[in-house]
Order: structure tokens, then C-alpha cells, then sequence
């Protein structure tokens, strides 16, 4: 899966909106964006402490990266999720934006999702919402 889709659909772990570091950049900072491009909480996590130059986690940042948990991709739990993402985004400096996907129409069925495809064959299909509306981070 690619990195660059991440907060798109924040059901699923595929990327995010920081702006990519300056080639030759070897700054924690610039280490910290390429964490958060390649969606490795871990990475992000150990950055943000260095740059900081602090021995714990605040509690921002537990729930920015708990918000990447298995337990939260479901339908259900994107603005929730959305949410803490974006606070997150916010305390490291970046600059997301909150997009709303909706499903309007005359039919009352309100599923949204996509299909994952490889070699034109469809291998997944994952669900994002069962009323019609789900909310993302770009």
C-alpha cells in the first residue's frame, strides 16, 4: 500500500500531508517529516522526542498515535479519528485539512468504500462508511 493515500481515508495507515524535507536535510525535523510521509508512528514518536529533547510522551501525541490503532479502522470511527489526526498534524507543524466524502442519491442504502485492486483484479473491497459520510485528513 502507498504512503501517499494515509490520512486520505483514515481508515487505512497510507500517508499524510507533510510537506517532504529538503534533499540533504539530515535535521530532526527534516527526519520528523519523513517519518510522517512514510506513515511510521514509531519513527514519528522518537523524532518528536529528540526535537524536543524530552524523556515522555505527551498526551497529544499518545492519542495522535493511537489513533493509527487496528481497533480504529472500521467504519464507524473516522471522525473521530479525523480528529485526532489532525490535532496531531497541527502540533507538529503541519497544515491539514478536514475533507467530507458523502453519498447522496435517491436510494437509502448510504454504503461508502473502494475497491483494492492488483493486476486489474480486485482483492479487497473495504468499506469506509455505512451511512454515506466519512470524514478525512489531508
Amino acid at each position: 500500500m502507498r504512503p501517499a493515500l494515509l490520512l486520505l481515508l483514515c481508515l487505512l495507515p497510507w500517508g499524510c500531508s507533510a510537506i517532504p524535507p529538503a534533499p540533504g536535510d539530515d535535521s530532526i525535523r527534516a527526519r520528523l517529516k519523513a517519518c510522517l510521509l512514510a506513515g511510521d508512528m514509531a519513527c514519528v514518536v522518537d523524532q518528536y522526542l529528540v526535537l524536543q529533547d524530552i524523556g515522555r510522551m505527551p498526551g497529544w501525541l499518545v492519542a495522535f498515535q493511537n489513533a493509527f490503532a487496528i481497533t480504529n479502522r472500521k467504519a464507524g470511527e473516522c471522525e473521530k479519528v479525523a480528529r485526532l489526526v489532525h490535532q496531531g498534524l497541527v502540533k507538529l507543524g503541519e497544515r491539514p485539512e478536514f475533507i467530507r466524502f458523502s453519498v447522496s442519491g435517491p436510494s437509502p442504502v448510504r454504503v461508502l468504500g473502494f475497491d483494492e485492486t492488483a493486476q486489474g483484479m480486485v482483492v479487497k473491497t473495504h468499506q469506509v462508511s455505512t451511512t454515506g459520510v466519512h470524514v478525512a485528513i489531508h
